[in-house]
């Protein structure tokens, strides 16, 4: 066989971003439509990336009244085309959530490969957990694959120097 046949393209290489989803009752009103507004863009911003190098993949997580995976996996461009307005409700599942997200994901090597650049979890709330978050945020940050990941909070209607904002900058 010669070298031309032997020769496999391998693609644009996935970069993860998931998102994190607080859709609790706390967030109701203009919170939840920012929110929505934000993701929306985001999603739109991701699915315009055409390059050669890198294409966006994602997945949405939210937390409020349950834990849950509302899009899998997938290119933004899809994912853009899924996406449908949340409502918000219920209380504020954040240790589920975390739960979820690195059991569903971020451990499955084979939905996140070695060969992707490595994965960026956002979460976005307004930093008011009521589930027994400490211990699953400090096993999501050491121990497996979601230690290696990088993170990010959001807030939405949160002050300085307020416990939600100590909660968001862990």
């Amino acid at each position: 066989m010669d070298k031309s046949q032997s020769f496999k393209f391998q693609g644009a290489r996935r970069l993860p971003v998931i998102l994190m989803l607080d859709t609790s009752g706390s967030m109701a009103g203009s919170k939840i439509d920012v929110l929505n507004t934000a993701v929306k863009e985001m999603l739109n911003d991701f699915a315009a990336v055409d390059s050669s190098e890198v294409e966006i993949h994602t997945a949405i997580y939210t937390f409020g009244p349950d834990a849950k995976e509302i899009i899998p996996f997938m290119a933004a461009y899809e994912a853009e085309k899924k996406y449908e307005t949340l409502v918000a409700g219920g209380g504020t599942p954040l240790g589920a959530a975390l739960n979820l997200v690195k059991n569903t994901i971020l451990e499955d090597r084979e939905t996140i490969t070695s060969r992707d650049f490595r994965p960026i979890v956002l979460l976005v709330s307004d930093g008011e957990p009521n589930d027994d978050w400490e211990s699953r945020f400090a096993e999501f940050c050491e121990t497996g694959r979601s230690s290696k990941c990088s993170r990010m909070a959001l807030s939405i209607g949160v002050g300085p120097g307020t416990e939600a904002y100590s909660m968001l900058e862990q």
